[in-house]
């Protein structure tokens, strides 16, 4: 199986805000669950904040 690029859209919740925000990963399918682990990985978002997969497209 090969990654792809893919362009995701997510919103990252806290108790105060919340914040839209978006980024291009390396991903091997468009699944939501591996796009928030990618991000979380790559220290994008914090390993303690909640986030809501907007959208995944291919790039």
């Amino acid at each position: 199986m090969v990654k792809r690029s893919y362009r995701v859209v997510y919103r990252v919740v806290s108790a105060a805000s919340a914040t839209n925000a978006s980024a291009t990963v390396m991903l091997y399918s468009a699944s939501e669950s591996e796009a928030i682990a990618e991000l979380k990985k790559r220290g994008t978002i914090s390993r303690d904040k909640d986030v809501i997969i907007l959208s995944i497209t291919p790039t």
